[in-house]
């Protein structure tokens, strides 16, 4: 893949509270290297076992009818941005960018739970 991806987390006044990057191209798992993103049928995954640069774990782009996608990002661990919790203003936005400027976005305006443990949302 040429193209890195980035994902970000906005409040509900737009500010930034954390981003994490997948890098375009290149090797992960240093244990056993091979491409961090891999083309399938239906799209690209992304796969990090080693969670670098930004505790990214896995992302999976499915191509689908006009006008919807699947995509799906993982992360976890200490490289992971945490943001300040809990969030003051709704709704939360979520995208992923890639290098090109694509823009996939979802909002999450229905809490589950929202302290200063976790952040758990119902996307609208």
């Amino acid at each position: 893949m040429s193209t890195g991806y980035a994902l970000c987390l906005y409040d509900g006044n737009d500010n930034l509270m954390a981003t994490a990057q997948a890098p375009a191209g290149g090797t992960c798992n240093a244990g056993s290297p091979r491409p961090c993103w891999r083309e399938n049928p239906k799209g690209y995954r992304y796969t990090d076992k080693d969670l670098t640069p930004n505790g990214l774990q896995q992302i999976l782009l499915k191509a689908g009818p006009a006008g919807s996608a699947l995509v799906k990002v993982k992360g976890k661990g200490a490289l992971l941005p945490d943001p300040t919790l809990p969030v003051s203003t709704l709704p939360v936005k979520v995208q992923l960018v890639n290098g090109a400027g694509r823009c996939w976005q979802a909002t999450f305006s229905t809490t589950l739970r929202n302290d200063g443990q976790q952040f758990k949302a119902r996307g609208d």
